[in-house]
This record gives structure tokens, C-alpha cells and sequence, in this order.
């Protein structure tokens, strides 16, 4: 007994060690391409590494986007709320540099080119906020949009409300103009009073 719950201890132990040890996030390393000055090397290398991070943080607001919205919520809204997020998502903030490495190259009477390489942390604490905050915008445009079509279904309802009435008015006489009518304004109503973009 007293050899199980030691066994068990141990076992607990080295499960713990092994999740502080290892890292979160491997260190990302990109390497420029061979431009004619060190600045625009750097701003190369800045440029893959930043396109390198929104994939990755894209594919991690994918993963939110799958358990954090409702299911009935559409694609197009979903995806609609993450590009905003992203496009409004400061990654330079998210990533620290580590490593910054230039190769500068002798082309004799041409001149010098140069390439950066960059290895780069990303700082999961920043990037965990920032992915909260998708959460929060993804609950948000979904209360919006169940807002949007509870006002396109109450206009359609009122719309036929007043078509009913109209028709009862002019005793069937103009009912099949009501009908298309109420067809177009039903079509055109909510797409200006309640545009779901």
C-alpha cells in the first residue's frame, strides 16, 4: 500500500516537473530577405516574422472562435469578428526579439547587400489578454446579430400586419400588388434599416 501511494508520488511529481520545464511557445527564427541596406533587411525579416505570428495567432483565434462562439452564430460573423481582431491586434507588442543576426555580403564593385535573421519570443501573457478580448467581441457580435434578426423578423411582422390590413381596407381589390409589395419592402427593409455587416 505504503509502495503504491510512493510510486503514485513520484509519478505526480515528475508529471509536474516535466510541465514547469518545458517551454510554452518555441522560440520562432526567421530569416530575412537579401535586400541592399540594413534597414530594410530588418524591416524584411520584421515584415515574415510578423506574418509567421498571424498565422499561428490565427490559428489560435480559430480555435476560440470554434469553442467560444454559439453554434448557430454564422461563419461570415465569425470570421467577420476575427479579422477585425486581428487587423486591429498590434502584434509587435506580442513578440520579443531574442536573437538578431545580419549578414552582410561583399558584391565588389556592386556593392553590399545584407540579410537578418530574427528569433523571437512571443509573449503569451499579452497575446492570452488579447485573445480574451476575442472572446469578449466574439460574444458581443452574436448578441448583435441575434439582436439584428430579431429586428428583421419583428419588420417582416409588422410589414405583413400592414399588408393584412391594407388588403382588408381595399377589400381584395389590390392584393396581389400588396403581395409584391411586401415581397420587395421585405427584401429592401432589412438590408437598409438592419444590415448584418
Amino acid at each position: 500500500m505504503l509502495s503504491l501511494l510512493a510510486l503514485l508520488a513520484l509519478s505526480a511529481q515528475r508529471a509536474t516537473a516535466e510541465v514547469v520545464a518545458s517551454p510554452s511557445v518555441a522560440p520562432t527564427t526567421v530569416r530575412g530577405t537579401v535586400e541592399l541596406s540594413e534597414r530594410e533587411a530588418d524591416a524584411a525579416a520584421w515584415q515574415q516574422l510578423l506574418e509567421r505570428v498571424a498565422g499561428d495567432v490565427r490559428s489560435r483565434a480559430a480555435r476560440i472562435t470554434v469553442n467560444g462562439a454559439p453554434a448557430w452564430l454564422p461563419e461570415f460573423c465569425r470570421d467577420q469578428v476575427v479579422d477585425g481582431w486581428i487587423a486591429g491586434l498590434d502584434l509587435r507588442q506580442c513578440v520579443r526579439i531574442t536573437e538578431r543576426v545580419r549578414e552582410p555580403r561583399d558584391h565588389g564593385s556592386l556593392g553590399w547587400s545584407f540579410r537578418t535573421t530574427l528569433t523571437a519570443e512571443v509573449d503569451d501573457r499579452r497575446l492570452d489578454q488579447a485573445l480574451a478580448g476575442l472572446a469578449r467581441k466574439l460574444r458581443g457580435a452574436a448578441r448583435g446579430f441575434l439582436s439584428k434578426c430579431a429586428g428583421i423578423v419583428g419588420s417582416w411582422l409588422c410589414l405583413a400586419a400592414l399588408v393584412a390590413w391594407l388588403d382588408r381596407q381595399s377589400r381584395g381589390y389590390m392584393t396581389g400588388r400588396l403581395r409584391v409589395l411586401a415581397a420587395c419592402a421585405g427584401v429592401l427593409v432589412p438590408c437598409v434599416v438592419f444590415p448584418l455587416a
